[in-house]
């Protein structure tokens, strides 16, 4: 019985495929997660600075 390439193959590339586009995920949540913890003591800094004022 002759096995058919195309189904591991396929396989392998979503296997491949997949923690690809996790790490694409997790590095976006990365980025936004920083900028979120950058930007939130800034702003929070800002604010009694602004209500003293």
């Amino acid at each position: 019985h002759p096995t058919p390439p195309p189904r591991p193959n396929r396989q392998q590339a979503s296997l491949r495929a997949g923690p690809k586009l996790v790490n694409k995920l997790i590095n976006r949540v990365l980025c936004l997660s920083i900028q979120l913890y950058l930007y939130l003591p800034s702003r929070k800094h800002q604010v009694p600075e602004k209500m003293a004022a």
